[in-house]
């Protein structure tokens, strides 16, 4: 009694699709590791980005709390005020440094006279 069975062909389908199978597996596990590699890179940029934006919003405040050229022209003209009255104050030194000199030269002559 013959077997209805090919065995032989039974074993090339077998073959066929065992080879089929590894090849399914292969792409799974290739697409699956270029899909984990993108995902780390993706990641890896994700945090370069918000490193980059936490400096630029650190950079962004920083140049938002410098003075701008307004400030610097009133600071400019409250310089000016204030060598204006340095020079005042200056002018009447001078002016108390003259009379304490005349009035101590006078000390001297008079007392160096009256005596």
């Amino acid at each position: 009694m013959e077997s209805l069975i090919n065995w032989n062909a039974m074993k090339v389908l077998f073959d066929v699709l065992q080879a089929l199978f590894m090849v399914l597996v292969s792409v799974y596990v290739w697409w699956t590791n270029r899909t984990r590699a993108n995902g780390r890179t993706i990641q890896g940029i994700n945090k370069r980005i918000d490193t980059v934006e936490r400096e630029v919003g650190s950079i962004k405040q920083t140049v938002d709390n410098m003075p701008h050229h307004g400030d610097m022209d009133q600071l400019r003209s409250e310089i000016g005020q204030l060598n204006r009255g340095l020079a005042e104050v200056v002018a009447e030194m001078k002016g108390s440094n003259q009379l304490l000199h005349r009035l101590h030269d006078y000390l001297l002559t008079e007392r160096g006279n009256g005596r």
